[in-house]
């Protein structure tokens, strides 16, 4: 109503003859909830258990948003005269562009979310990778992060992380333990025996051990 009383080109003009408002809100709350439905998934997720992917949610969220606010965008200049199919043409090239440009990113977004579905491995497990023994300490969209027996943190892409072979070490049912007690030639029998009765008793009913995996004894 204000917009009649002032004197505006006839460019401006033609830009409201139809009105924007009632887009913009429906594209608001469209935008509105979708984040609502993406939290509610997340704390869904969260609940159950599986907060690696949380992670998804975030890419998934923007990409709709924005195919959304496009949308809403290209509805409002097809209703004021643009030639919107002059417009998407030239969007599809650029998006060409973009594309040929990030296929890296893309392909370390595409092994997240094979890692995320297949789980070969998880937030707080150890493993072996491209020969790195550490913990993996988060699994982003586009590189896992590793803490190193070393202490230090190594990052590998998640495109390498979905083609190599992964040696979970947190998933064992249980670890063997192996030790070398060396002794001279000259040592009598008797006190071997012996050492070899107190080593037993040491092993006996030892705190942390799997029942189900009694020491076999000793070669």
């Amino acid at each position: 109503m204000g917009l009649s009383f002032i004197g505006l080109s006839m460019t401006v003009r033609t830009l409201f003859r139809f009105d924007p408002v009632l887009p913009f809100v429906v594209t608001w709350t469209a935008v509105r909830l979708v984040d609502l439905i993406v939290f509610w998934w997340g704390e869904r997720l969260r609940s159950s258990g599986r907060e690696d992917t949380v992670v998804l949610l975030r890419p998934a969220r923007t990409a709709i948003r924005v195919v959304l606010i496009i949308t809403a965008v290209l509805f409002w200049l097809d209703n004021i005269g643009f030639k919107v199919s002059t417009l998407l043409a030239g969007l599809g090239v650029g998006g060409l562009a973009v594309a040929l440009a990030a296929q890296d990113t893309l392909k370390n977004l595409l092994g997240s979310v094979m890692i995320l579905l297949d789980k070969p491995y998880k937030v707080g497990q150890r493993i072996v990778a491209m020969g790195h023994d550490g913990i993996v300490e988060e699994i982003g969209l586009r590189s896992t992060r590793l803490r190193l027996l070393t202490g230090h943190q190594t990052t590998i892409p998640n495109d390498e992380m979905a083609k190599i072979d992964i040696e979970n070490i947190g998933q064992r049912p249980h670890i063997r333990r192996l030790a070398n007690i060396g002794i001279t030639y000259d040592t009598p029998p008797g006190k071997i025996e012996k050492a070899v009765d107190i080593i037993l008793k040491i092993l006996d009913d030892h705190e942390g051990m799997n029942p189900k995996y009694p020491p076999p004894g000793l070669l």
